[in-house]
């Protein structure tokens, strides 16, 4: 059956533009298109969507108020905003219910292409019930620590409090993730992608981040007491090292600087499929951390066993959901199934620095081990290079 999407906009002159546009895609979707939150509503309680493309300015029932009915009635749903209300207090309400944001005018490449995008993230992640659970986020949680000093940093007054946030988020995953999902909406027209994190502190600035926080939805803590077993601090620093490893091997490689920060957010967001399993199937995570312990095998066997599909792959399908570049959504799944027949550098980047770290940094010697692919470094004449990249990344660790 074809993929479904469901159009909503109370300018009927909008939806007619939109039919138009998307004409020559009839066959390749089912279209369907809405006056109204009412209507979209009733259209949705009669049989499923797999995406709903929403204005956000409508009355009776905006755009906000209508994706969140939607995520709370049927959180498998892609939800997506098309508009072109520029309001910061509506945009920041939406960004806790949409996954993406499209600004209007936009063209019918565009369109197709977010559309596109978001559909073939099913494939990603085959298992309905899953995905479900995974839509439903908005945010990731933080370490109690970051958010604290967070806080304080938003509300010092300080002239370089900006700087000090920028380095908070840059140093956490989930905080980093939450912050590029808002800043590469369309909504601050932004020219190209964002892919550093303190960069995205900057263009948003002091009072939009103190806003998020203030919500008390966009950012929360970490509550370490609910997951005896998982340290967050220790997939804190495997992330951080991993992603400076891995722009450190991409800089190596000759990489230039879009590379380089691509190579550091797929170091940094790699393993962020634990975090959201450890905040969203918080039994079915036990579960895998103890299966891993007690048999010795590696996390993402442990998973395949309980729940059939990987952090790794759950990771992806949320990145994609929230727009983020297809590198580095491609570049994580790559981690499953390292390809002889082709050398990305980003793929090949995080790779090697998730083997480094764990060969530098040993937590436990008993736990099973993580070893690079030899197979593929030697198939692209790399195997030469593994130990300049181990040397370098030591030196980071040593501060040499």
């Amino acid at each position: 059956m074809n993929d479904r999407i469901l159009f909503v906009d109370d300018n009927p002159s909008v939806l007619r533009g939109l039919r138009r546009m998307l004409l020559e895609l009839e066959d390749t979707w089912q279209m369907h298109f809405a006056e109204s939150g009412e209507e979209a509503l009733a259209m949705m309680d009669r049989e499923p969507f797999d995406v709903i493309v929403s204005d956000l300015q409508m009355p009776l029932m905006n755009g906000t108020e209508l994706l969140e009915r939607v995520r709370s009635r049927s959180p498998g749903t892609v939800r997506l905003i098309l508009s072109g209300y520029s309001d910061n207090t509506q945009i920041l309400k939406s960004a806790m219910t949409a996954h993406q944001f499209l600004s209007k005018p936009s063209s019918r490449e565009v369109i197709q292409s977010a559309l596109e995008r978001v559909l073939a993230l099913q494939e990603i992640l085959p298992n309905p019930a899953i995905r479900e659970v995974v839509a439903r986020l908005f945010s990731l949680p933080v370490l109690p620590s970051t958010y604290d000093e967070l806080m304080r940093a938003t509300t010092s007054g300080q002239k370089d409090a900006i700087d000090e946030v920028a380095g908070l988020v840059s140093r956490d995953l989930g905080l980093s993730a939450s912050i590029l999902k808002l800043v590469n909406t369309a909504f601050f027209g932004l020219p190209q992608h964002i892919d550093n994190p303190a960069r995205a502190v900057s263009l948003l600035g002091i009072e939009i981040i103190k806003a998020l926080i203030v919500s008390g939805h966009f950012i929360s803590p970490f509550n370490p007491r609910r997951h005896p077993g998982f340290a967050l601090e220790d997939l804190w620093t495997h992330s951080r090292n991993t992603a400076r490893f891995a722009e450190t091997i991409a800089r190596l490689e000759g990489a230039d600087q879009k590379t380089a920060d691509q190579a550091y957010l797929g170091g940094l967001f790699h393993d962020v499929g634990k975090l959201v399993l450890a905040c969203a199937f918080e039994d079915e995570f036990h579960a895998i951390i103890d299966l891993a312990n007690t048999r010795n095998i590696t996390i993402i066997d442990a998973e395949r066993e309980v729940i059939s599909v990987s952090h790794v792959q759950i990771g992806a399908y949320l990145l994609g959901l929230w727009g983020f570049d297809e590198h580095i959504v491609h570049g994580m799944l790559c981690q499953l199934n390292l390809s002889a027949r082709e050398a990305r550098p980003l793929t090949t980047a995080v790779h090697a620095a998730n083997a480094l770290e764990h060969e530098l940094r040993i937590i436990n010697p008993g736990y099973a081990t993580h070893p690079v692919d030899t197979a593929y470094l030697e198939h692209h004449g790399l195997t030469g290079r593994y130990e300049v990249w181990r040397e370098a990344c030591r030196n980071l660790i040593t501060g040499k």
